[in-house]
């Protein structure tokens, strides 16, 4: 079996031959400290994943890899940022469709793990596009995304560019929860609720990934920021974080990549960290299963305040 190929750009060989040593024994690894070079090599290869560094004398990172999306659009691509390029880098999200940012400095296990999962979905998104291609006989189950807006414009733009997927809609948490209990969604989009003043849009994610874990959310605000962002991260790993403003053609390419990683979280629900982190976080827990969405966050707020700072 093909190694997939996943290509490196840094422009400090020092960072690429620690990066190249990391990931040689799972794939296989293109490196090169020059951007030029770089686009060659994706047009040639077409990588699985591209990785880059942000800071880079003539183009940055999330610039290069906007190009190699042009060239390779199927790439999985990913930025690796210092803690000062954070807020640059997220509000270019939107342009390059970045899978993931990884800090430096990076750990190992970690950043070994995030460029599997890019692989992985590559290849799940490969698996469904023929599928479809060879009329495959299985049941297909339209994917329901679930749109949670207390503005009726945005919930009819968002639904209108979601033509094919079977969209719920709801203004408020306790009405999106309802929605996440009692049917398989696919995929969550997040742009307001009505009612963040009794919980938080970051709250309100935290507690839909605890309770749907093969769920995959998607934030869309009005801007990004950085406090926001490492937020997301940390508490509710939501998969992106965007412009409200995307372009359609782009919110299209975000929720495929959304819907492959639910179909391989759904499928091997032992490598998805999130449902065995709250499955540990049951067996700790001497308090009944909470029911309303008062108890739910009450819960929630009690497992954030015991969750040591790093």
């Amino acid at each position: 079996m093909t190694s997939p190929t996943v290509l490196l750009i840094d422009d400090e060989p020092l960072l690429l031959n620690s990066l190249e040593r990391l990931l040689e024994d799972d794939f296989f690894v293109l490196k090169t400290t020059n951007q030029a070079h770089a686009i060659e090599l994706a047009q040639m290869y077409q990588p699985v994943v591209a990785m880059s560094d942000q800071r880079m004398p003539g183009m940055l990172g999330h610039q290069l890899l906007e190009r190699i999306k042009t060239i390779s659009p199927k790439t999985m691509r990913i930025l690796l940022t210092g803690y000062a390029d954070l807020e640059a880098t997220v509000g270019s999200m939107n342009y390059s469709e970045i899978f993931r940012y990884i800090s430096k400095p990076w750990k190992a296990d970690k950043l070994l793990e995030t460029v599997h999962l890019a692989a992985n979905i590559h290849a799940r998104m490969q698996e469904v596009q023929q599928a479809v291609l060879n009329g495959s006989n299985k049941k297909f189950v339209v994917p329901k995304v679930l749109v949670v807006c207390s503005q009726l414009s945005d919930i009819d733009a968002i639904s209108h560019a979601l033509v094919g997927y079977d969209v719920k809609t709801a203004s408020s948490a306790g009405r999106a929860i309802l929605h996440l209990q009692e049917e398989e969604i696919a995929v969550l989009l997040l742009i307001s609720i009505s009612d963040s003043a009794r919980v938080s849009e970051i709250e309100f994610l935290s507690l839909a990934r605890r309770l749907c874990p093969e769920t995959v959310p998607i934030f869309l605000s009005n801007g990004t920021d950085k406090e926001t962002a490492l937020r997301l991260i940390n508490e509710s790993s939501t998969f992106r974080y965007l412009s409200k403003n995307i372009k359609v053609q782009d919110l299209k390419e975000v929720v495929r990549q959304a819907l492959a990683q639910h179909e391989w979280l759904k499928q091997q629900p032992f490598k998805n960290r999130h449902r065995i982190e709250e499955e540990i976080a049951d067996l700790r827990d001497d308090n009944p299963t909470p029911k309303t969405l008062s108890e739910l966050i009450e819960n929630l707020r009690k497992r954030n305040d015991a969750k040591p700072n790093y």
